[in-house]
């Protein structure tokens, strides 16, 4: 069982109190503890960080049920299972190296290091293993590739206006532009953004690598249009790492022969909302601001338990 909550309760009435655990804490550790009668079971509670448990997965593998920690934590990494009773399992990661702990310990996990030009499982290894807390850890590792395979330029087009001004509406929070509808067109908000004409060059994608576009902006809000119909759309949360998130292969590959357009409404400090942090607005009311567009290739690396 799998919670994250500060107390869980137990059938019959019966109530297991956790304490709140620091957030320095990095390494899984089991603590076994009991429950009273008339259960008489042993419970293992399994105790990560918050941080940690974005990492952790569970998954049956050769018809053995496992939970699985990735690491490094916060990452666009993800473990993709195939049936109940297939040992393999990939590591969609785009980090060139990845730990993966499972516990119980395997009796071996073996990767297919081929590169991903090669074909599928030419080229198994055998990984060894080192103790993660209670989870046995694996090193492993992305293929290889030779040369970058995408590569983006931009150019801005229009700068922006003033910032809107942002409405409370009937349920007491802030709206966002088009609130009425997605192609209100009596909502003029996204007139007064700043715009930029984005090219994606294509160098040539193997198969099994996926790309992605991570934009790092300042303002209210952006969004991107593919060939005049919008794609896809954000709300800055204050995150100044993370940004809006883009897949490239789903939109391929018109967004190769097409490229994008990207809007950002600017962001007005006196805006009536909650963000986990402000940018730099320096003497300005407002600010606007495209900080850089990362190019973020993800690999599928196979691996099977033993």
């Amino acid at each position: 069982v799998l919670f994250r909550s500060a107390s869980c309760m137990i059938e019959g009435g019966d109530t297991l109190y956790i304490r709140a655990i620091p957030s320095n804490i990095t390494v899984p550790k089991a603590i076994a503890t009991f429950v009273a009668a008339p259960y008489g079971n042993t419970i293992s509670l399994v105790v990560l960080s918050d941080t940690a448990s974005t990492g952790l997965w569970k998954a049956t593998l050769g018809g053995t049920p496992y939970l699985l920690l990735t690491e490094p934590f916060g990452q666009l990494t993800s473990l993709l299972p195939g049936s109940e009773d297939d040992p393999t399992f990939r590591v969609r990661t785009d980090v060139v190296n990845v730990t993966v702990s499972l516990f119980p310990a395997p009796g071996g996990l073996v990767q297919d290091t081929a590169p991903v030009t090669g074909p599928a499982g030419s080229d198994p290894k055998a990984l060894s293993s080192f103790p993660n807390g209670i989870f046995t850890a694996y090193e492993i590792s992305a293929p290889p590739n030779a040369r970058p395979l995408v590569q983006v330029s931009y150019t801005l087009v229009q700068a922006a206006g003033p910032a809107r001004k942002v409405p409370i509406g009937p349920a007491g929070v802030a709206q966002a532009p088009n609130e009425g509808g997605l192609f209100d067109p009596a909502d003029r908000s996204w007139d007064a953004g700043a715009i930029w004409n984005v090219t994606v060059h294509n160098l040539g994608v193997p198969a099994g690598v996926r790309n992605s576009l991570r934009i790092r902006y300042h303002g209210d809000c952006a969004r991107i249009y593919l060939n005049g119909s919008i794609l896809q759309d954000s709300f800055y949360n204050g995150d100044q790492e993370w940004g809006l998130l883009l897949g490239l292969n789903r939109h391929a590959p018109a967004i190769f022969d097409l490229g994008f357009q990207l809007r950002i409404l600017p962001l007005s400090k006196d805006a009536p909302i909650y963000l986990s942090g402000w940018p730099d607005f320096g003497p300005h009311d407002s600010v606007v601001e495209l900080l850089g567009i990362d190019v973020l290739q993800t690999s599928d690396i196979p691996c099977i338990v033993q």
